[in-house]
């Protein structure tokens, strides 16, 4: 008998992951909307993880972003996420009291789409 080995995805709902490497501007917030409803609407998923590890400087501008995103994915019945936020970002959503619209997440497993 062969030896096999089976993958289930992680639970909860199909996530795709943007990895940002720059602070959104507002010309990077229309790009990363336009994305999002590209993802969201072909129906590939469900939620779009941003990964906003590498990100230096966030401030203000990054969280009217995360806002506009957050509306955009609900408007196609979706969510945004983020994770690798540090404290700075989740203090200034907690401020704006957006910290309940945008979700911060834990590590979730990450595999690359072929």
């Amino acid at each position: 008998m062969p030896s096999t080995q089976t993958l289930w995805p992680p639970p909860g709902p199909r996530t795709v992951v943007l990895i940002v490497s720059d602070a959104p501007d507002p010309a990077g917030a229309a790009w990363l909307c336009a994305r999002v409803r590209e993802i969201l609407g072909r129906g590939d998923a469900e939620a779009v993880t941003l990964d906003l590890g590498r990100v230096d400087q966030l401030d203000l501008a990054t969280v009217a972003a995360l806002a506009r995103l957050q509306l955009t994915a609900r408007r196609l019945g979706g969510r945004v996420r983020v994770r690798a936020a540090g404290a700075g970002l989740r203090g200034l959503l907690t401020l704006a009291g957006l910290d309940a619209v945008v979700a911060h997440c834990g590590g979730l497993p990450v595999q690359p789409r072929r």
